[in-house]
């Protein structure tokens, strides 16, 4: 249930024909009235959306100006201050949280545009990305991608070829080729030439070398 706003900091409380006459001409678009009820009721309506929005002054008095807009567009008659306290307070609430909601799509708006090259990189651009890094590969690695991610052969089929690794060795090299491909994805793109080669896995010595 909505409680009514605390009276404190007011020089007095609005009797209940005023509050009912007060409402009466708001309604009727009387400007005197909407003055009225600005300076009696913007401080608390101010204070009640700082804690509502837990942001700065400068947002909570955008939020109670959005408030004041919509009081305008839909007065509502009301015969007692604690009527009147319980639409003041729905109209302050309400617009909170569209001011929220509006800031949280404005920062995701922000936050897709910031870098939308790294964001949607363009098809086109990841595959001269892969065949770059592709191009910087020991040719060993190259072919040991090709058999496991083009020609989709199973681990066991891949050490049982001529890779001359256990299936357990090819799992862990192509992990960490992986692991290096993705954190290369991650940094500024730099001059092939200059790309760091990846790191020969121990377990690259084939089997049957004496």
């Amino acid at each position: 249930m909505i409680q009514p706003l605390a009276m404190t900091g007011t020089t007095h409380e609005l009797s209940a024909e005023t509050t009912a006459s007060l409402t009466d001409r708001l309604a009727r678009g009387d400007a005197d009235a909407l003055d009225t009820l600005y300076r009696e009721w913007y401080p608390r309506l101010l204070a009640l959306a700082r804690r509502a929005t837990g942001r700065d002054d400068s947002f909570a008095h955008d939020t109670v100006h959005d408030a004041f807009l919509r009081i305008i567009r839909t007065p509502a008659r009301c015969t007692t201050d604690a009527q009147l306290s319980c639409w003041l307070r729905r109209c302050v609430l309400s617009a909170a949280v569209d001011s929220l909601r509006a800031e949280a799509r404005r920062l995701a708006r922000e936050k897709r545009h910031a870098a939308p090259e790294l964001q949607h990189p363009h098809p086109a651009d990841q595959l001269r990305w892969l065949a770059e890094q592709l191009g910087t590969l020991d040719p060993s690695d190259r072919e040991l991608l090709r058999l496991r991610f083009v020609a989709e052969q199973s681990l066991h089929a891949i050490a049982q070829g001529a890779t001359g690794l256990s299936w357990s060795a090819v799992h862990s090299r192509l992990r960490r080729l992986l692991l290096t491909l993705r954190r290369r994805e991650s940094e500024p793109i730099r001059p092939c030439s200059t790309a760091e080669p990846l790191r020969r896995d121990p377990d690259h010595t084939p089997r049957n070398t004496p």
